[in-house]
């Protein structure tokens, strides 16, 4: 709560991004779930929820948004705020979101719809893949993720990723204008 009230000195965060849901669920790039890595400990989404309620009510933040959910997290989310009264301040939420990464166009698409949840998509050029910084015989700079995080993304990483994927990529990056990066 301090750091809530040291930050709205000027008054409310106008969102306020959920990261990282407090439970298992497959992320980065992973697929599949995998139930012997469900977690006891996790804090219940009904407790966070009354907590960000009460920011809300004590004028700290306006609005709340979700990150790297997935559709029964989002549902468990909107019965919560509904519950706690407060289901309008539920907006957003932020996935992986990019030419490689489509997870949110099925499931995840239609309750977010359902619920007027609007999609604030994070890693569209996939870690920079897609904007020609790992080009197919080229050093990727040293103080980029792929190198710093070997195991970012493996997906998408220029050293594991498939070739049909690296192919693909490049091709889309020749055809586009390329990203200057800084």
């Amino acid at each position: 709560m301090y750091c809530i009230s040291a930050s709205t000195s000027n008054g409310p965060i106008d969102l306020m991004q959920i990261h990282w849901p407090d439970r298992y669920l497959p992320s980065f790039g992973q697929t599949e779930f995998k139930s012997d890595l469900v977690r006891d400990d996790s804090i219940p989404i009904e407790e966070t929820a009354a907590a960000l309620r009460d920011l809300i009510e004590a004028g700290k933040i306006r609005y709340i948004g979700l990150s790297n959910e997935s559709p029964l997290g989002v549902c468990e989310w909107v019965k919560a705020t509904t519950n706690l009264g407060f289901r309008d301040c539920l907006v957003s939420i932020q996935n992986s979101y990019s030419l490689l990464d489509r997870g949110f166009d099925g499931d995840l698409a239609e309750v977010c719809n359902f619920h007027n949840i609007g999609l604030l998509p994070w890693s569209i050029l996939a870690g920079g893949l897609l904007g020609g910084k790992y080009s197919k015989g080229q050093t990727a700079p040293p103080d980029s993720r792929f190198v710093k995080y070997p195991a970012y993304m493996k997906r998408w990483s220029p050293v594991t990723a498939s070739v049909a994927t690296l192919d693909a990529v490049e091709r889309y990056a020749k055809s586009r204008k390329r990203i200057q990066y800084l």
